[in-house]
């Protein structure tokens, strides 16, 4: 049985919205009572709200008629509810959809506030959070959507902030400054066209000197190759591929946005190069760079990684399992999951160590299968939807 605590449970509800002294009971290692009828009286349609600006360290779930009903009050006036429960609420949605808790679709009706959202906290909430989401996505129609709708999202912020980070720089301004890095980030990983433009043109400004001034911002960089290497083409690609080799402050950064390419075959010769044990690159990093890259790079390294399997397991040994196991985290068909179990049926004898991680992996693939069957077509009819209001 899990550890109890004592809890500190506050709340407030649309009527009274008191925020700054709300009201609280204490949940004494066990389940508690919430009149929601103290103070104000609360109306029949009011949205309510527990533990105001995360004071506990908790999540917190509702039905999800309160949900949606907090949604729609941060589409009609997010400042209402203060910033770090703005935070708190996406940050809920994301764990407990990921969790099977909650339908998943609330995270993106909450999110449909953000485009006019101005502080930072709420969109690097989202930022850190929404990797699983994507990672489920990828390799589906839906996903299309889903980067319209993150894309359309960002935009204000963008037109805000851009790639001038003269007034940011200044002392007093590290909020905003990074504001703008989340803005960037985010815009140009979901092809926001002026962002992608921009880091290209920057990209394209460090080839041609690249061993003076660096034009990127450091904390930008990762971002800005990965997008110049996937708008470009072989001449962004083999830049930063020799690049690689022989500038030791950027070459990981390099090695992953090699991966960021949208041309299988050139993700094929990378995985390829990497074999060689001539060269220095690490097969198992290169796999995983183009693995978690795109979902075009996860079914080509999945593949890649099922034909070599031999010989990366005649150079790691039996941490070759590992770089297998890696890809049970985007399994989520059962398609997939019949190939995880055919390569455990043929590597039967694997060490049983490696069986313990095998069925880990499987039971990750089994949950992500439930995961899509239960959000799938809710999420699929949302994005439809808010896509044709953009």
């Amino acid at each position: 049985m899990g550890y109890k605590w004592y809890v500190p449970l506050s709340y407030t509800h649309q009527t009274e919205q008191n925020f700054d002294t709300p009201s609280m009971v204490w949940m004494n290692k066990d389940s508690a009572d919430v009149d929601l009828s103290s103070g104000e009286d609360i109306g029949k349609d009011d949205w309510y709200l527990a533990n105001i600006n995360q004071t506990a360290y908790i999540r917190v779930n509702y039905d999800l008629e309160n949900w949606r009903r907090l949604a729609q009050q941060l589409i009609t006036s997010f400042e209402v509810i203060p910033m770090r429960s703005r935070s708190h609420l996406l940050d809920d949605a994301f764990h407990l959809g990921r969790s099977l808790l909650l339908d998943h679709v609330i995270a993106l009706e909450l999110m449909e506030y953000l485009r006019h959202e101005d502080q930072y906290r709420p969109w690097d909430t989202v930022y850190n959070d929404y990797s699983y989401t994507i990672t489920m996505l990828w390799r589906s129609s839906t996903y299309g959507m889903f980067e319209s709708y993150l894309r359309y999202l960002i935009s204000p912020s963008y037109d805000d902030l851009g790639w001038d980070f003269e007034y940011t720089y200044l002392e007093g301004n590290e909020i905003e400054y990074y504001r703008q890095l989340t803005t960037l980030r985010v815009a140009c990983y979901f092809n926001h066209i002026e962002c992608t433009n921009n880091a290209t043109m920057l990209y394209h400004e460090w080839m041609e000197n690249p061993d003076g001034e660096h034009p990127i911002d450091p904390n930008m960089r990762s971002s800005a190759y990965c997008s110049a290497v996937r708008h470009g083409g072989y001449v962004e690609w083999e830049f930063a591929y020799n690049r690689q080799f022989t500038d030791s402050d950027e070459g990981s950064r390099l090695r992953s946005a090699l991966a960021c390419s949208r041309d299988p075959y050139t993700l094929l010769r990378y995985m390829e190069e990497s074999m060689d044990t001539s060269n220095g690159l690490s097969a198992s990093s290169t796999i995983g760079y183009v693995r978690t890259a795109s979902g075009l790079g996860y079914n080509l390294a999945w593949q890649f990684t099922m034909d070599n399997f031999d010989a990366l397991q005649t150079r790691y040994g039996n941490g070759a399992y590992d770089i297998v196991w890696d890809f049970a985290d985007g399994m989520n068909s059962d398609d997939e999951l019949a190939g995880l179990n055919s390569f455990g049926a043929k590597y039967y004898d694997m060490p049983g160590e490696e069986a313990e991680k095998f069925y880990e992996a499987v039971d990750k693939a089994t949950t992500n299968i439930q995961w899509v069957d239960r959000n799938m077509v809710a999420m699929k009819d949302f994005l439809s939807e808010v896509t044709t209001r953009m």
